[in-house]
């Protein structure tokens, strides 16, 4: 070998240590780049491309847009089909969500909510939950953005408005976002080749970034959140409230504890006008909480003309304050209550509250003496808004979740506190490695209904805490392959046709499994009343003549399906209108067999307006004198403004696969109380609004309510 050759072998051998070390550094680089959230970078695209690059950019702008203000606006979420809201009883078990506004789609997620029944009545019985989502890997915002974005890109791709330029797309599109302390970046891998004249180009990755912090407000709601659930902030502003708005006047809330010496008639309020006070009382206070360390916090100065500085200050700083310590200088806070019906009682025998009282006739001068000790329990939601308003380039942006006050007896309905914390990006699981499975396993899928195969099912498999995609069924219904091994694993079937379910398996040994599963059922609803009538003094039920909703009724049917521990959740939500002008959502309800909790709720808007006038009622005042008062103190109206509940009823339904193949229409029927529409009513009518629910649960009554199935 001479100088020369050796030479070049010392230079080519350079070369290669070069090119190997800057391999090494710019994977790193890259590495660092995924961890850290920088951008990728990207091939420069020629001129020739640049204007499809340049729109294809603004379809991602859009999208990425529409993804992250429906994150905004439903607490997580791009879709309220995920949640479930019922908006003539927020504050219900069957809700994880509420309706911004009556009859609409504006759902925000509860990001803290108490899941067990409002008279639960201890620790243990009371759990509170959470739909917050996680804001990383599986089921988080970022899937969530994720899913959205590879979705609705298409419609915005159909045509290239770009004359000269012809754009061949492949049908494959996925997303991938990454969220950072400074932005919100979308991926998307799309093949598409761009031709012009005889210039071809080929891409396939696509950047779109957002100037939005979504992690600081993630983390900032966050942190609002876990201060409720550890301190009950929001229950120890309630029962201040309470006390700094009640009185001995009827126009006040009754007081929490009070003794009067008096020789006259007790006071008197009513339930139903002490929750219109509480709600107006809400209302007009919720928006004085302040986040500290945010953008908006600003201490409320007290007026010149207040006698006590120092009482202003504990009442309209300190009680409305939420400490959280991190700094959010870019993020302003807003607590919001839109009347949202609350859960409201007072230990109150019927309507009527009064005072405990007597007399005592110490001769010459008799007195009188009146002590008040109300306990109040109260549930309500309260819509918590975080705003940047420098986002999207000055159009500002919202992020908006519901938290549920709980007091009870005057003080929070506590358990146990779990604070609520972000997993992170999900890492690699070994256990989910297809080269780790080997077990041998068969799962064979079929529809509930027929008998026959279901191709095309997703398959996953749970052993906790890992969950594993396994495939889908092929032509003949089938999945063959290894699988991860697990004592007490847990399969799940996805199809979009049909119902998931899950399925117990042991996979520690070879096994064969067969797994049937239900497509949905379309069905109309229908509904019914049966009348609570009133003879003379008496009330009984009418079940001969069961009516129909008159035009200023309507109602929401709700069905839950009692899942088991391993089985999906699902419900299905119709809406009745009683007038034939109005649309129902009550046609195509998608049903599948199993257990059902049925609810109906049902409200009245009467117009002319079901009336309470006042009446005279007199009262012994003691040493022979009587004292007269009007109850209530002016009228009580239900309309279009204020309706009337007149029938809530919860049953147990089960709807077998024999039933249910072949139906087109269910009836529904619920127990219905009125209050007269000739303005007779007295206070006390109200006290009857219970007696549907007492009377549905009588046997004799759930006969005469059990749905009635119509097949074509």
């Amino acid at each position: 070998m001479d100088k020369g050759q050796a030479t070049l072998f010392v230079i080519l051998g350079a070369i290669l240590l070069i090119t190997i070390a800057s391999a090494a550094y710019f994977v790193n680089q890259r590495q660092v780049q995924l961890v850290e959230g920088e951008l990728p970078t990207l091939q420069e695209a020629p001129a020739v491309a640049q204007p499809v690059v340049a729109y294809y950019q603004t379809c991602i702008r859009q999208v990425g847009r529409d993804a992250l203000r429906l994150v905004g606006l439903h607490g997580g979420y791009t879709s309220p089909q995920q949640l479930r809201a019922n908006s003539f009883d927020p504050t219900g078990t069957d809700n994880d969500a509420v309706h911004m506004f009556p009859d609409t789609d504006l759902v925000a997620a509860y990001w803290h909510y108490l899941k067990s029944p409002n008279n639960c009545e201890k620790l243990g019985e009371c759990v509170y939950d959470s739909k917050r989502p996680n804001l990383r890997g599986r089921n988080s915002i970022q899937s969530e953005l994720e899913k959205y974005v590879t979705a609705n890109l298409p419609s915005c791709l159909q045509d290239f408005p770009i004359d000269g330029i012809v754009v061949e797309q492949d049908d494959d599109i996925s997303t991938r976002v990454t969220l950072t302390k400074k932005n919100v970046q979308f991926l998307v891998n799309h093949d598409l080749v761009i031709k012009r004249g005889g210039e071809s180009f080929k891409r396939d990755q696509f950047l779109y970034v957002e100037n939005l912090n979504l992690v600081d407000i993630y983390e900032l709601a966050t942190e609002i959140t876990n201060l409720e659930r550890q301190f009950s902030y929001l229950e120890k502003m309630t029962k201040e409230l309470i006390s700094a708005f009640s009185g001995r006047e009827s126009d006040r809330l009754p007081p929490i504890s009070d003794f009067e010496v008096a020789l006259a008639a007790p006071r008197f309020w009513t339930k139903f006008n002490s929750e219109r006070i509480f709600r107006d009382v809400l209302g007009t206070h919720a928006s004085l909480f302040q986040v500290l360390n945010t953008r908006d916090y600003a201490p409320i100065i007290a007026p010149a003309a207040v006698a006590d500085p120092e009482l202003f200050d504990v009442i309209y700083n300190r009680m409305f304050i939420v400490p959280v310590q991190t700094e959010y200088p870019d993020l302003t806070a807003d607590f919001v209550y839109l009347d949202w019906k609350p859960y409201f009682d007072i230990n109150c025998p019927g309507q009527v509250c009064r005072p405990e009282g007597f007399v005592a006739n110490f001769l010459p001068i008799p007195f009188g003496f009146h002590r008040t000790k109300f306990f109040y329990d109260v549930s309500y939601p309260l819509m918590v808004e975080l705003s940047d308003p420098d986002a999207f380039n000055g159009q500002g942006y919202s992020f908006r979740f519901f938290m549920e006050a709980n007091m009870r007896n005057n003080l929070p309905l506590n358990s146990e506190y779990v604070e609520l914390a972000d997993p992170g990006l999900p890492q690699p699981s070994e256990y989910c490695d297809p080269t780790r499975w080997h077990t041998p396993g068969k799962f064979t899928i079929k529809d509930g209904f027929t008998g026959r195969v279901v191709e095309d099912a997703a398959i996953s498999f749970s052993c906790p805490p890992e969950v594993c995609i396994l495939g889908s069924s092929n032509d003949e219904g089938e999945f063959k392959g290894n699988v991860p091994s697990c004592i007490g694993g847990t399969a799940t079937v996805l199809h979009p046709e049909y119902a998931s379910v899950s399925q117990a398996v042991d996979s520690n040994l070879p096994f064969e499994e067969t797994i049937e599963f239900f497509p949905y059922v379309n069905v109309d609803f229908e509904l019914e009343k049966l009348l609570i009538r009133k003879t003379g003094s008496n009330f009984f039920l009418d079940v001969i003549n069961p009516a129909p909703l008159r035009p200023y009724e309507k109602a929401v049917v709700l069905l839950t399906r009692k899942a088991e521990s391993n089985e999906p959740a699902f419900t299905a939500v119709a809406e009745i209108q009683g007038d034939p002008f109005k649309p129902s959502q009550n046609k195509d309800i998608r049903l599948v067999p199993g257990t059902y909790e049925v609810r109906i709720i049902a409200t009245a808007s009467p117009d002319p307006a079901w009336v309470i006038p006042p009446r005279e009622r007199c009262f012994d005042a003691g040493f022979f004198d009587e004292e007269c008062v009007l109850l209530p103190d002016e009228e009580i109206r239900f309309d279009k403004d204020q309706p009337f509940p007149t029938g809530d009823h919860s049953m147990e339904w089960e709807l077998t696969p024999e039933d249910l193949k072949g139906a087109k229409t269910i009836r529904f029927r619920y127990v219905s109380y009125e209050l007269s529409p000739n303005n007779d009513n007295a206070l006390e009518s109200l006290d009857k609004i219970n007696l549907p629910a007492e009377l549905t649960k009588q046997a004799t009554t759930q006969e005469k309510l059990e749905p009635v199935i119509f097949s074509g």
